[in-house]
C-alpha cells in the first residue's frame, strides 16, 4: 500500500494543479472549503493510517459506497483531471439552502425487475433498458421553506417545522415555482423525468438492486402508512415529517420513498420492451406520472418501480416534489477508471465513456502495448511504478489520463 500510494502522489502532484471551490464538498477530505490536490494527499494519508488534525470520511467517500478506500482516490483523481463533474452543487434563494446530488448516467432496467416480486402491478410492465445523460437531482423534497422563499406561500397541510416537503401542490403549481425558481437563480430546474426518478431512486450506477431506494426494508428509508398514517392523528408523528431524517440510498438522496409522492414531468403512458435513450414520456394522454409513495400509503406503493398518474391540476397532502437539473458540465469523454495497477507484463483494460468512437492513445516508452480496441484501451506495463497514458478523443481533441501502477509480480501493495 505504501508504494503504491507514494507512486500515485509523485503522479498527482504533476498532473492535478485544478482547484475547485466548493464549500462542504464531496471530495473536500481535508475541510478547508476546496477540492484540491490536498485532498488527495489527506486522503492517501488517512489509508496510509497517519494522524490526520482535521478528515471528513463523509466527503472522502467520493464514491459513496459506504467506505473510504483507494478506489475513492481513484474517483477524486477522475474529478481533479477532468474538473468537471459536481458530485455535489448547494445553491440558497432568499436565505433558504438546497443541495442538488449528481446523477451519472448510465443504463439500467426499468420497470418491474425480479427484485420487485409479486408487489409489482401491470402498469410497471414489461421491463425495458433504458439510457440516460447525467444530470443532478436534489437531496431532499423540495421543503416548505424552499417553496415559501420562492413563491411567498405555503400551500401545505403538515406545518410548523419548515423544514417538512411541500405538500398540496398540483403539478401545474410545480410548474410555475420552478419558472420563479430559475428566474431568481439563472439556472434551468426542472421536473425529473419519470425515468430520471426511477434511475435515481435505485442508485444509479451504484445501485445495490434494492425493492425501495437504498433498502429491502422500507422501515429504514420511507415515512408511510405504517410510522405515519396508523400511529393516528393525534400522534406527533402522524403526516410528513422533516425531509433528511431517514436514511438515503447509494446516492445519498433522502425520502425517495415514502414521506410524500413526487410529481414527474411525463405525461402518464403504458410501457413497452423497446429499449429507450433519455424518454420524456407518453405522447398523448392528459394525466402526470407521481412517483416514491407516501406517508399515508402501504408499503407496496413505496417501491422503487411503483407508478401512478394524477391530473396535473390535483392536490393533496401527499403529493410534492423534487427537482432536477440538467448537467451542463459533466464531462463527455471519460474513462471508466483512472488508476489500475498491475503486474510487469501485465494485462489492464478500461472502458472509454462518452466518447466519439475515434481515439488514439499514447503509452510513452515505459508501455509495452497501449492500444485502443473499439471502446476500450488495452494497457501493458514494463517499467516498475506509476506511469501515464494519455487517451484521445480524435474527433473533439479531448485528452484524458490513465494511472498505471506496475508492480513486482506477487509484490503485495
Amino acid at each position: 500500500m505504501k508504494k503504491f500510494s507514494s507512486f500515485l502522489v509523485v503522479l498527482l502532484l504533476t498532473l492535478c494543479p485544478f482547484t475547485a471551490s466548493a464549500g462542504n464538498f464531496c471530495g473536500d477530505a481535508n475541510c478547508d472549503g476546496f477540492v484540491t490536490i490536498s485532498d488527495v494527499a489527506t486522503l492517501i494519508d488517512y489509508l496510509l493510517g497517519s494522524d490526520l488534525d482535521t478528515f471528513s470520511a463523509t466527503n472522502a467517500d467520493t464514491n459513496r459506497d459506504g467506505n473510504v478506500t483507494i478506489a475513492d482516490v481513484s474517483k477524486l483523481i477522475d474529478y481533479l483531471l477532468n474538473g468537471s463533474w459536481p458530485w455535489e452543487q448547494t445553491f440558497t434563494v432568499n436565505g433558504v439552502t438546497f443541495k442538488m446530488v449528481a446523477v451519472e448516467g448510465g443504463t439500467f432496467t426499468m420497470g418491474a425487475t425480479a427484485e420487485q416480486g409479486s408487489d409489482a402491478y401491470t402498469n410497471e410492465k414489461p421491463t425495458h433498458q433504458v439510457t440516460l445523460s447525467s444530470y443532478s437531482i436534489g437531496e431532499t423534497e423540495v421543503t416548505q421553506a424552499l417553496w415559501q422563499a420562492v413563491m411567498g406561500t405555503n400551500p401545505s397541510n403538515f406545518t410548523g417545522n419548515p423544514q417538512r416537503p411541500v405538500e398540496k401542490v398540483s403539478w401545474n403549481a410545480c410548474q410555475t415555482f420552478i419558472t420563479k425558481l430559475n428566474q431568481m437563480t439563472g439556472k434551468n430546474f426542472r421536473l425529473p423525468t419519470e425515468a430520471e426518478w426511477e434511475y435515481a431512486a435505485r442508485g444509479g450506477n451504484l445501485s445495490q438492486g434494492y425493492k425501495y431506494p437504498g433498502s429491502n426494508d422500507v422501515n429504514e428509508v420511507a415515512w408511510f402508512r405504517d410510522n405515519s398514517y396508523a400511529v393516528g392523528s393525534s400522534s406527533p408523528d402522524y403526516g410528513t415529517h422533516p425531509v433528511g431524517t431517514l436514511a438515503p440510498n447509494e446516492l445519498g438522496i433522502y425520502d425517495m420513498s415514502g414521506n410524500v409522492s413526487e410529481w414527474c414531468q411525463d405525461l402518464y403512458g403504458t410501457y413497452t420492451s423497446a429499449a429507450q435513450t433519455n424518454p420524456t414520456g407518453s405522447t398523448s394522454g392528459s394525466h402526470r406520472v407521481y412517483r416514491g409513495g407516501s406517508w399515508g400509503v402501504n408499503a407496496r406503493y413505496c417501491r422503487v418501480s411503483y407508478r401512478l398518474n394524477y391530473t396535473p391540476t390535483g392536490i393533496s397532502s401527499n403529493y410534492g416534489l423534487r427537482l432536477v437539473l440538467d448537467d451542463e458540465n459533466s464531462p463527455k469523454f471519460r474513462l471508466s477508471e483512472t488508476v489500475v495497477e498491475i503486474e510487469v507484463g501485465g494485462m489492464a483494460t478500461v472502458d472509454i465513456l462518452n466518447g466519439s468512437g475515434s481515439y488514439s492513445v499514447d503509452g510513452g516508452a515505459s508501455i509495452v502495448t497501449a492500444a485502443i480496441d473499439g471502446e476500450t484501451v488495452m494497457v501493458t506495463g514494463i517499467t516498475l511504478g506509476t506511469n501515464t497514458v494519455l487517451v484521445t478523443d480524435n474527433a473533439t481533441g479531448a485528452t484524458t489520463v490513465l494511472a498505471l501502477i506496475v508492480r513486482e509480480i506477487n509484490d503485495e501493495t
